[in-house]
């Protein structure tokens, strides 16, 4: 998730540039990204100087003993979900059904059983000793409080969360389980770190495919969730194709929209603006994937 905290310090520091007066001092109390070289970048960036913790896999938040359940829950509705598609599909082979229609009905079970599990998955990490009050942090190499228990952060007049949850199970190339595969339970848990963190503002992106949908039943009591649709760089201006659903939540108790949802929405269409292609397209990768030198040199 630190690409995106990346981004918001960026948008942070321009509009101080251009003038606009912060209350107070921007603290960016951790970020967390699963993979190893973000976190270096992270580290190696001087304008995060002042973070305050580097976390690595979400489920470093989860007890072992949760661990555990989130698979015993998992594998027994994996398996009832086996054994209702087939049947499912069995009665409609029966029945004749195109395989449009054998596709839609698989959907449609697929996404009710995973909106059960992920019941199941909160329920779990609402347990005494699940869910953790402290995980490794790879700045300080020792377990670190979460949001939650940062007192500083926690302090702040203005909390804030952007992050880009797992992907896998809801891309097109990835695996299509939604929330019946390993992105459910990531999803889950970071779910129940907003419950115990409760920022005022929070945007979410994941893939085109992602329903946001699934936010109502355990955000909806403390969030206005607004669903931004699919944005992509060619709208703002950069020439990499990379289209994301985003989503916004703003706390109910702290923050309320000056304008209509719709209104909110379609101003995304002030930040238009025409592809560039010039010196500001750059890429940021580890040497072992950065292969055009090497190519070069051969030639």
């Amino acid at each position: 998730m630190g690409c995106q905290e990346m981004a918001l310090l960026l948008v942070l520091t321009g509009l101080v540039s251009a003038g606009l007066h912060l209350p107070e001092p921007v603290y960016i109390s951790s970020v967390c990204d699963v993979q190893r070289h973000c976190r270096e970048v992270l580290l190696e960036n001087t304008a995060l100087s002042g973070l305050g913790h580097l976390y690595q896999d979400l489920k470093h938040r989860v007890s072992p003993a949760g661990l555990a359940k989130f698979e015993q829950v998992r594998a027994a509705m994996d398996c009832e979900w086996t054994s209702t598609s087939e049947w499912v599909l069995a009665q409609g082979a029966a029945a004749s059904s195109t395989a449009r229609e054998a596709k839609a009905i698989q959907k449609d079970i697929t996404a009710s059983f995973g909106h059960r599990l992920m019941q199941q998955y909160v329920a779990v990490l609402g347990e005494d000793g699940v869910f953790q009050d402290f995980a490794p942090c790879g700045k300080h190499f020792k377990r670190c409080p979460l949001p939650h228990r940062d007192q500083y952060y926690q302090g702040m007049r203005l909390k804030m969360h952007v992050a880009g949850t797992t992907c896998l199970d809801y891309s097109s190339m990835g695996l299509s389980r939604k929330e019946m595969g390993e992105s459910g339970a990531i999803l889950a848990i970071w779910i129940k770190q907003r419950l115990l963190s409760l920022e005022d503002a929070v945007i979410q992106e994941c893939t085109p495919r992602f329903d946001p949908t699934v936010f109502q039943e355990f955000l909806g009591e403390e969030y206005v969730i607004i669903d931004m649709g699919v944005l992509n760089p060619p709208q703002f201006g950069w020439p990499a194709s990379r289209p994301r659903r985003y989503v916004v939540f703003l706390r109910k108790k702290t923050l309320r929209l000056a304008t209509t949802v719709k209104q909110f929405v379609d101003g995304m269409s002030f930040f238009y603006e025409e592809v560039h292609h010039d010196s500001r397209i750059f890429l940021c990768a580890p040497d072992e994937e950065a292969i055009l030198p090497n190519i070069l040199i051969q030639l």
